[in-house]
């Protein structure tokens, strides 16, 4: 049996230490490769979600005034709409056999109380965008009374 001189022993570790710090060298190397591969991905991601929310941005501002015309349209057509539905209403009930003056105070009447039932809603739906949440966070925050 042939066995190594202690020379030759004693160089196989340092041997097998430089090649496993070559090879820990190089593992380090790729990973700081790679982590920059990640960082100029995140910034491009990053610079693609900025130029897509100022398109949006920029698609909402010209939206936002058409969306406002147009929702006032609706309304006055929606008005126009009660006025001749009230008229028609009017005209029946007189044709029921009430007087004029009264065909048409009930007829008020009824649109009177349409309009303080929608008043009444509307009051509810702006009480949910009255930020009462966020308002309570930050007097907490700021030490305030909501």
């Amino acid at each position: 049996m042939v066995t190594a001189a202690p020379e030759q022993e004693a160089a196989r570790p340092q041997e097998d230490a430089a090649a496993e710090a070559l090879a820990l060298g190089e593992a380090a190397r790729r990973l700081y490769e790679e982590g920059g591969d990640a960082a100029r991905a995140a910034a491009d991601t990053a610079a693609a979600l900025k130029a897509l929310a100022a398109a949006e941005l920029g698609l909402a501002r010209a939206a936002v005034p058409r969306a406002l015309v147009l929702g006032v349209l609706a309304m006055v057509a929606a008005l126009a709409t009660l006025l001749y539905l009230l008229a028609v209403f009017a005209v029946a009930v007189q044709r029921a056999g009430l007087d004029w003056p009264w065909a048409l105070l009930l007829a008020a009447l009824l649109g009177l109380a349409l309009t303080v039932l929608l008043g009444w809603r509307a009051r509810a739906v702006f009480r949910l965008a009255s930020f009462a949440a966020t308002r309570r966070q930050l007097a907490r925050l700021g030490g305030e009374p909501p």
